[in-house]
This record gives structure tokens, C-alpha cells and sequence, in this order.
């Protein structure tokens, strides 16, 4: 009857001992409920925390008892050491990072994490990381009865590691330009307060396939030429039809805005009411909001 040792340095604390200890004992019970009866010890030794795992029977489960103690070590390390080593990638990439934007792109990094997994899903990928891990770290203990985690995490998982600095990389870039469309939003709602209005009310609406019409109260087009004026310097330049709404108001600066869509997670519909915060109201099935999806001309 083998056993096998799985160990874990000194410096790496009680935290890491406790949730080293859950995650063993989680596959140890599993595995004496599908009949291999295996126990485990753990004492200090060499300023380490020694686990000691046994399978006390003769020659028969051998496979499945390192695959369960690999399932231990892979729940360790993706669903608690992970934390760290990716707290520790958002400081080496983004040094200048306070804790709370930390913890936001940190959040970023599992949401990116959890989409990847999707994917792979949908593509058919049956082998999850996890499974990956449990099954490198059943290798080696066949090979040599025991395993240190801080080694394994170091020598074994790079590619590991690697993975997880390309999504934090995602992570901080997006996080950055998600700042700076705030900052731009900003600037962009305090033009709006600052512009004298020249339009009691705008009908904004959305027929579809990112178009608009821009309507006054009385239900007459709007046509403003935007082009030299102060929201043209601030959109810089107009790109799409899309932009051409946005400079349009912000010259209109209206005092209230009425939105009708059906389409409110589209991008333009977001930035409208965040930057007419206040003295816009979106509508989504009156007469004119139905009407309007089925309109096909221009702004």
C-alpha cells in the first residue's frame, strides 16, 4: 500500500494549510463513498505541512486514488491559490494600481475566465483545466510519491501561469479603456449642463440597424448642422450615423429627451443616457417606438 505526500512550504500560512485540508478531505470522502477506503495525516515537518494520504487496500485503486489526490491539489490551486497569483500579475503589470481598482480588474479576470470556459464548452473541449491539472499531478505522484505544491505550481504550471497573464493583460486593457470612456462621459454630461438648451424636447427614435430619427415635439424632423460647433471639437470627428445623433444632441443640448428603442444594451443607447442623465426618459412600446421599426429613412 503506497502512500503520498503532498506539502506545502511554511511561508504559505495557515490560510493555505485549512484550504489545502478542505480540499483533500472533499475527494478522500468521495472516495471512500465509491468504496476505496483511504485516510490522511498531516504534521509539520522541515518547516513544511506534510500530508500524508494512504489507500489501504492491496494494489486496486491506485489510479483512481492519485487522480483523487490530483483533484484536490487542482481544487487548491484554481479555486484558492489563483487568487493570489493573479493579484500578484495585476501588481507586476499594473504597479500604480490602488486596491479598489485591484479588485475590479481582479473580478474582470474571473469574468474573461469563466467566458473562456464557455467557449470551450461550446466547442466541445471535454478535458477542463482542472481535470488537466489532476491528471499531470496523478503522474507525478506515480513517478514519485510525493509532490510540493510551491514546485509544482512553479515548474509544473507555467503554461498555467502564462494563461492567466494574457487574461489579466485583457483584464487591466479593457479596464483602462473602460476609464477612459468614463472620463470622456463625463466630459460629455457636463458640456450638456453647462450648453444653454435650444430645444424644449427631442423624440430620439431607434429604426434599427443603428439608425435614428431625431423628432421635436410636434413630430417634425430635426436638422442641425453640427459641423464648427463646440460638440464637433468634443466627438472630434464624426464617424457614423451613430455619432452623428450624439454631436446632434449635445449641440441641441435639449432640456428633455425622449428615447424610443427596443435595443437598449446597444452601445449609442448607454451612452445616450448616461450622458443625458437626468432629462432623458427611454420608452419601449408606444406607438411611436413601434412605429419607428419599421422606418427606414435618415436623421
Amino acid at each position: 500500500m503506497n502512500a503520498y505526500r503532498i506539502t506545502l512550504p511554511a511561508a504559505y500560512g495557515l490560510d493555505d494549510v485549512g484550504q489545502m485540508r478542505d480540499s483533500l478531505q472533499l475527494q478522500l470522502d468521495k472516495l471512500v463513498r465509491l468504496g476505496y477506503p483511504c485516510t490522511y495525516e498531516m504534521y509539520e515537518e522541515n518547516e513544511r505541512t506534510i500530508f500524508r494520504c494512504q489507500l489501504h487496500t492491496h494494489n486496486k485503486g491506485e489510479l483512481r486514488f492519485r487522480y483523487g489526490l490530483g483533484l484536490a491539489l487542482a481544487d487548491y490551486i484554481l479555486s484558492y491559490k489563483a487568487h493570489a497569483i493573479i493579484r500578484s500579475l495585476i501588481q507586476k503589470q499594473f504597479q500604480y494600481a490602488h486596491p479598489e481598482e485591484t479588485d475590479e480588474i481582479e473580478a474582470h479576470v474571473h469574468l474573461l475566465l469563466r467566458e473562456r470556459e464557455r467557449k470551450q464548452k461550446e466547442k466541445g473541449v471535454r478535458l477542463t483545466y482542472e481535470d488537466r491539472v489532476a491528471r499531470g499531478v496523478a503522474h507525478f505522484l506515480a513517478a514519485h510519491q510525493q509532490v510540493a505544491v510551491d514546485g509544482f505550481l512553479h515548474f509544473r504550471m507555467k503554461s498555467y501561469r502564462r494563461s492567466l497573464e494574457r487574461v489579466v493583460e485583457k483584464a487591466i486593457e479593457d479596464y483602462m479603456l473602460d476609464q477612459e470612456y468614463k472620463e470622456f462621459i463625463q466630459l460629455l454630461r457636463y458640456f450638456v449642463q453647462i450648453q444653454e438648451s435650444k430645444m424644449p424636447l427631442v423624440h430620439v427614435l431607434h429604426v434599427g440597424q443603428r439608425r435614428f430619427r431625431l423628432l421635436d415635439r410636434e413630430g417634425s424632423p430635426v436638422q442641425v448642422e453640427v459641423e464648427g460647433s463646440p460638440s464637433s471639437d468634443l466627438m472630434e470627428q464624426v464617424h457614423s450615423h451613430e455619432d452623428l445623433v450624439v454631436s446632434t444632441l449635445l449641440t441641441m443640448a435639449p432640456a428633455h429627451v425622449i428615447l424610443h428603442s427596443r435595443h437598449l444594451e446597444e452601445n449609442v443607447i448607454r451612452t445616450l443616457v448616461q450622458i443625458f442623465e437626468g432629462r432623458i426618459v427611454v420608452c419601449e412600446g408606444c406607438s411611436d417606438c413601434t412605429a419607428s421599426l419599421y422606418l427606414k429613412g435618415d436623421a
